[in-house]
């Protein structure tokens, strides 16, 4: 049986690849129609019409075409030259020239197609399906110039594009997409996510790029591995700590804090915040041993907001300091009450409130102070020239008038130092008044 098999086999190849050495119209079974030029029938119930055809099996149909069959019931329609059939139950159709199937129950719809496998069918020239599809359907691929492999589907799994040009490359696809976007696009079917996994030899050795419920998640298997971003082989660029969840920018694999940023060398370890619709910057950047933080515009203002909206400091351009207040008009501007537990030092500028100031101790320093009234040489006005003074302008000598202090305000610690300068000038004149009686007393009681 073996060696008849292998005397047809050879007969069948020995009459497609040498037609000169055979007769045109050969049949070798009953049965077998022949018409044409050069065409061959080895099979039963064979109908074979065309130049160049060869048939081998039962019920192969070649039509007014350059094919070959090997297998039962399969067909090659007409103009479908240079095509080839290995198996049973396919078809080859118009204009399905230089087409191959090898397998059974597949159709050529068009001229360059190789399927390999069950119940295939291409839409397109120049493919190459791979696979089988489901009982009672095929794996079907419309896309021209492309690889599609699939099994039990009427889509393929795996499918790579055309290349867009002789020296560009094509893009390849997993899952249900015969469009790919990216040189690998990897598309779940509507019950399964988008997984990527990657896997080492070793227990728990896994990574994976997952996309499910309109997330998408990057990372490990296990809890204590550690996620790390590098370039240049070895360069450590972002590292997630898969135990503390701490994550460092820069080349360290040690976080000290959840968001820690080491800079290299001589940079600035900085964080740069830019809005692309408005063109402005801000950012925090630790040089030369000091932390800075604000904007590189010099018109904006540095805003510090709680629950979203509502603000509660704000640092404008020229530098005033508004809390609670959106547009400070001193250096530092509250908007409502200050406790200070400590001291409070203001050099030049002045504190100004718009209100109570209530102080359980009040401290002033001035020079000089008003001793200098005890002075031998103080010029203490008699009382008829601060009478006199006081006739003229409406005050006392060296106090200011009520319409400058309406105008201008008083210096607190100033003017306690006045009042206690008019206190000890008014000592002076009690003690001289009392000399004066003292001495008025002593010529009345004295005896005449």
């Amino acid at each position: 049986m073996k060696k008849t098999l292998t005397i047809i086999a050879t007969v069948a190849l020995a009459i497609y690849f040498n037609p000169i050495t055979l007769k045109a119209q050969c049949t070798f079974c009953p049965g077998s129609t022949i018409t044409g030029t050069g065409a061959s029938a080895l099979g039963s119930n064979n109908t074979v019409s065309g130049t160049n055809s060869t048939a081998i099996g039962n019920g192969n149909i070649l039509s007014s075409g350059s094919g070959f069959i090997a297998g039962a019931q399969s067909k090659i329609n007409s103009s479908s030259g240079n095509s080839y059939i290995i198996g049973g139950l396919n078809t080859i159709f118009t204009g399905g020239q230089e087409s191959y199937i090898f397998g059974s129950g597949s159709e050529a719809l068009a001229s360059r197609v190789m399927l390999i496998g069950h119940r295939l069918k291409s839409g397109s020239t120049n493919q190459i399906i791979i696979g089988a599809g489901p009982v009672g359907g095929f794996l079907t691929c419309n896309k021209m110039h492309s690889l599609a492999v699939g099994f039990k589907s009427t889509f393929p799994t795996f499918f790579v594009s055309e290349s867009p040009s002789n020296v560009l490359t094509g893009m390849v696809s997993i899952g249900n997409t015969t469009n790919p976007l990216a040189k690998l696009h990897i598309r779940a079917d509507s019950v399964e996510n988008a997984t990527l996994l990657l896997e080492a030899t070793g227990k728990d050795k896994i990574s994976s790029f997952i996309m499910a419920g309109g997330q998408a998640y990057f990372g490990t298997a296990s809890n204590n591995h550690s996620l790390s971003f590098v370039t240049g082989i070895s360069n450590t660029r972002m590292f997630i700590d898969g135990t503390s969840g701490n994550v460092a920018i820069g080349n360290s694999i040690d976080p000290k804090a959840r968001l820690h940023i080491l800079a290299d060398g001589n940079q600035d370890a900085s964080i740069l915040l830019e809005s692309t619709s408005t063109g402005r910057t801000g950012g925090i950047f630790f040089s030369g041993g000091a932390v800075n933080i604000g904007t590189l515009d010099k018109d904006q203002p540095i805003s510090f907001f709680t629950s979203g909206t509502e603000l509660r400091m704000n640092i404008d351009p020229e530098g005033n300091v508004g809390i609670g207040v959106a547009s400070p008009q001193h250096k530092l501007h509250v908007a409502g009450g200050a406790k200070f537990d400590n001291q409070v030092f203001i050099d030049a500028g002045g504190l100004y409130v718009n209100g109570e100031i209530k102080a359980k101790k009040y401290l002033a320093t001035l020079t000089p102070f008003p001793d200098f009234v005890f002075l031998p040489d103080y010029n203490l006005l008699s009382l008829n020239e601060v009478e006199s003074f006081i006739s003229e302008n409406g005050h006392l000598p060296g106090v200011p008038s009520a319409a400058t202090v309406e105008k201008n305000g008083i210096e607190l610690g100033e003017m306690n130092a006045m009042l206690l300068q008019k206190i000890e000038e008014l000592t002076l004149y009690i003690i001289a008044q009392d000399k004066k009686i003292q001495a008025l007393e002593t010529v009345v009681n004295t005896p005449k």
